[in-house]
């Protein structure tokens, strides 16, 4: 029989977690397993990876303040940033003290992403069993989507009148009108002929895309007819017609984002 079973399993190639199972026999040499397990922690942090390892480990942890080879093995993890989960004890014996000889240790300080550890109460044998909850990807922020007004219905005459009509309509009596309460009226009766939409996908993408400008995007959309149409004819004028807007085009493409490339230039070298 093997002192120490050792099994590792790394969940996706892409995805740099571990899971461990150890096991160690009562036979095995407490000092020399500490030494592999601390090399095994010391080479995981290395590499970047966070790691879920538990099971019996025959060390009691209780005894944390008696007896120096737990001291040293539980400060050693310590200061590898490894951490214990469980912290009551998991085997009960008639004949002896309660132990906490089954641990599970991992490297992920965050509490958002361990929602829970304990011990199940299950006879499965005499240790109980150990477990974690835990969620492999860090929580992500909500995004946010953009929003801006809707001017297709939006008539400027209807606006104009219906905003008349409701500065008019300020009861001065109620006291001295203000410019804050101008702004009220202005803003609701904007609200009311354009209101505020969020952006479809396509317009969030443009909104990463700064020099795309609308300009760039109507005329891309007239040069892919051009394009379809000389790819089935030999007539040269309408393939040198559509080479020449291709290039047009291509030249005013690169002129935003030249503006675009020395304005961030220039606000990097201002910071």
């Amino acid at each position: 029989m093997q002192a120490v079973k050792v099994s590792l399993l790394k969940l996706q190639p892409h995805l740099a977690f571990i899971i461990g199972v150890i096991y160690r026999h009562p036979t095995q040499a407490f000092p020399p397993f500490q030494d592999k397990f601390i090399k095994l922690i010391t080479h995981l942090q290395n590499k970047n990876c966070e790691y879920l390892i538990g099971r019996d480990f025959d060390c009691n942890l209780l005894k944390y303040h008696e007896q120096p080879n737990v001291t040293n093995f539980v400060d050693s993890l310590a200061s590898c940033g490894c951490i214990s989960l469980i912290n009551n004890p998991t085997r009960f014996s008639k004949n002896c003290t309660p132990s906490l000889l089954d641990h599970i240790y991992t490297n992920i300080c965050d509490k958002k992403r361990i929602n829970n550890a304990g011990i199940t109460i299950y006879d499965i044998s005499h240790h109980l069993p150990v477990f974690v909850n835990l969620r492999l990807h860090h929580p992500t922020q909500q995004k946010i989507k953009p929003k801006f007004r809707c001017m297709k219905h939006f008539d400027p005459n209807t606006f104009l009148t219906d905003l008349s009509h409701n500065l008019n309509n300020l009861n001065p009596e109620a006291g001295e009108v203000t410019l804050s309460d101008k702004f009220v009226v202005f803003k609701d009766t904007l609200d009311k002929h354009a209101p505020y939409r969020y952006a479809s996908r396509n317009e969030e993408r443009s909104f990463n895309k700064p020099w795309l400008t609308k300009g760039i995007i109507t005329s891309i959309a007239k040069k892919n007819p051009l394009y379809r149409k000389q790819l089935t004819t030999n007539n040269p004028n309408i393939i040198r017609q559509y080479k020449t807007y291709r290039n047009k085009l291509t030249h005013l493409k690169k002129s935003p984002n030249k503006l675009i490339i020395n304005k961030l230039s220039k606000n990097a070298i201002m910071i």
